[in-house]
């Protein structure tokens, strides 16, 4: 943690610097270009992805240049394999899980696509806010919002002995809620047990 330098950023009384708690306040969330209920330009993907992160890669690539797509992750893009897409202006990296989970929210009130990408066993921390974001979409008057895309990573690996966990997964599909989709990767194909 030393290397996000906290002693720059906080007072010796834990309070933000001046330059950091000015910070949200000159936030401005870009607004979706195309009208709402207008078809979405559709990317160009190469047919035959050489692998996952690549694969990852060239989809949100090709989103992305269409200026009303973000990318937000917890500081793991790197580590996901996908260093390709950190560093661009519409990728946020935020090492908290929860922060994202709003700032995707925000994103998505202004009609943006984005997607948050992380390890499933990191994804339990989203839980809360996206459960209150589906009872938010239940009341009565409520407009309707874009999807909310996760992706996890660990199944693009095959690392789940070491970062899967369900519990996100579990928790959503126990809500039965209708606009949930739940898609998990393909299994590879190969030869069959005899």
């Amino acid at each position: 943690m030393s290397s996000y330098r906290p002693e720059e950023l906080f007072t010796d009384g834990d309070h933000p610097d001046p330059g950091l708690a000015a910070a949200p306040a000159g936030t401005a969330w870009p607004r979706l270009k195309v009208p709402r209920g207008a078809p979405l330009p559709r990317p160009t993907v190469r047919q035959q992805p050489v692998s996952f992160a690549d694969g990852v890669a060239t989809v949100i690539c090709s989103h992305a240049r269409a200026g009303d797509f973000r990318v937000f992750s917890p500081d793991e893009l790197t580590s996901n394999r996908l260093s390709e897409l950190a560093g661009h202006t519409w990728t946020t990296e935020v090492l908290a899980e929860e922060i994202l989970g709003e700032q995707l929210a925000s994103f998505n009130a202004v009609g943006g696509r984005r997607v948050l990408i992380s390890y499933e066993a990191f994804a339990p921390l989203l839980a809360t806010g996206i459960v209150s974001l589906l009872k938010q979409q239940r009341m009565p008057g409520a407009a309707p919002r874009p999807s909310f895309n996760l992706l996890l990573t660990s199944y693009g690996w095959h690392n789940t002995y070491t970062h899967g966990d369900p519990t996100l997964t579990t928790t959503l599909l126990a809500l039965e809620e209708p606009a949930i989709h739940v898609l998990p990767p393909p299994t590879r194909l190969g030869s069959r047990p005899s």
